[in-house]
């Protein structure tokens, strides 16, 4: 018999794993690029050096990603049998099988290529055509990146950004990706090694970055945060990233009206009451306070 057969789970979480490594490496990028003005870098001036530099890493992070994006279609097709995964007829699979446990990794399994078409005969809701188109673009770079070397592959920060959101979201529609990050950081070896206090400044940090870097279009799609709304500084973000130098406007009103007196930030998936009320900064004409956290939403400043 076949042994050790990997769970629609694991293959899930593989999957996941994959995709947060791609994204690891991009945010890390952009992280280190916006940090080192605080050093006194001239960020206009090194930023086109800086992302020719990260050349290599974006064109890793996009393969990566594709890997991770096939680990989670076998994990919808396991899901219906993982004996679906298992490639050619029975004569080419693993010699004595019959007569002994086999493992189920050495069998060969199905091709990337083949993918799209065994999930949508068996499984009960087809890949939309747009996954579809993006998913076979990706495979095709992510060929020309491990198999050869294509000067005319070309990829930047913002392409390996958009492919990962955007097959995430058609695959995990219903989790925050940004829930999944904390989660990945959480567990993280830094995590082990000291403690996790870092990972909320840490997640808000990325994520405010992301929305600069995103068009409003995409950012309504992956997050749907609506970037053309008057933003307003998160109190809780705020005061969890510790930082008085960043302010993270990740928060808009919701309902976006006049006399709306709640807030919700896409970061920290919270609502938050706020008093309409005039700032008492002469130099901010905010008019979004919360009381909760003693703070103008729109200038940072203190309210008491």
């Amino acid at each position: 018999m076949i042994t050790d057969i990997p769970t629609a789970d694991e293959f899930m979480q593989t999957g996941l794993s994959l995709l947060d490594f791609a994204w690891d490496t991009v945010a890390t990028l952009l992280t280190d690029l916006d940090d080192s003005e605080f050093f006194g870098v001239d960020v206009p001036e090194v930023s086109d050096a800086f992302w020719q530099a990260s050349k290599q890493r974006l064109t890793t992070s996009l393969a990566v990603a594709q890997q991770g994006v096939e680990f989670a279609l076998k994990g919808r097709i396991a899901a219906v049998s993982p004996f679906l995964l298992v490639a050619g007829s029975p004569k080419g699979w693993p010699s004595g099988c019959q007569k002994r446990d086999t493992n189920f990794a050495d069998f060969h399994t199905i091709d990337s290529q083949d993918l799209i078409k065994v999930h949508d005969t068996v499984a009960t809701t087809r890949l939309s055509d747009i996954f579809i188109s993006k998913f076979e673009n990706l495979r095709r770079i992510r060929n020309a990146i491990m198999h050869t070397v294509d000067k005319r592959v070309n990829i930047h920060v913002i392409d390996v950004v958009s492919a990962i959101l955007s097959m995430y979201k058609q695959l995990f529609p219903t989790i925050s990706w940004v829930q999944v990050r904390r989660e990945f950081l959480e567990r993280s070896p830094l995590s082990e090694l000291y403690s996790s206090d870092f990972v909320e400044p840490r997640v808000i940090w990325e994520f405010s970055l992301i929305v600069e870097l995103l068009s409003p279009e995409h950012v309504k799609e992956f997050f749907g945060f609506n970037k053309r709304q008057r933003r307003y500084i998160c109190p809780n973000c705020n005061h969890q990233s510790g930082d008085n130098e960043r302010k993270p406007k990740t928060a808009i009103l919701k309902p976006n009206t006049l006399g709306s007196t709640t807030i919700h930030c896409f970061v920290c998936d919270t609502e938050i009451k706020v008093e309409r009320a005039d700032c008492p900064d002469p130099d901010c004409r905010g008019n979004v306070l919360s009381v909760e956290y003693g703070v103008c939403t729109t200038c940072g400043g203190k309210i008491d």
